[in-house]
């Protein structure tokens, strides 16, 4: 189990896509150009968001019964406590799998973004590989 748990959180890590679309990598941002208010993008930040604790999603049992294996990506918010917020799945081989994922995101940790040592609130994609259980 803690090797699954270790690929699983390596696999995110290794594949994470970090920051919104409002803007190039390397341009400065507008005042307010992020989809969160009150958010920024790991462009501006000087310390990015950490993952601390991920659960194992939970596989669905009629695709784990079919061998069925999946991923998704889970679009939200980490809040300047390291919680996360306004979730929504952008993308899922199969929408059982998107629900999974998302649940999974709900209950994550993180170390918050941070510019100039205050923590920050950032908007994240995150793609996740549903490991078979």
């Amino acid at each position: 189990m803690k090797n699954k748990t270790a690929a699983l959180i390596a696999t995110v890590i290794i594949l994470s896509g970090c920051s919104t679309t409002d803007h190039s990598p390397g341009d400065k941002p507008r005042e307010g150009a992020t989809t969160v208010v009150n958010a920024t993008t790991f462009d501006t930040v000087d310390q990015r968001a950490v993952l601390m604790m991920l659960p194992n999603p939970e596989y669905p049992p009629e695709l784990k019964k079919a061998g069925i294996t999946g991923s998704a990506v889970v679009s939200f918010v980490v809040e300047v406590d390291g919680r996360t917020s306004e979730w929504t799945i952008k993308t899922a081989t199969h929408p059982e799998f998107g629900t999974a994922a998302l649940a999974a995101i709900r209950r994550a940790k993180f170390r918050p973004a941070s510019i100039g040592g205050k923590p920050v609130r950032v908007r994240m994609e995150m793609p996740l590989n549903i490991p078979m259980q």
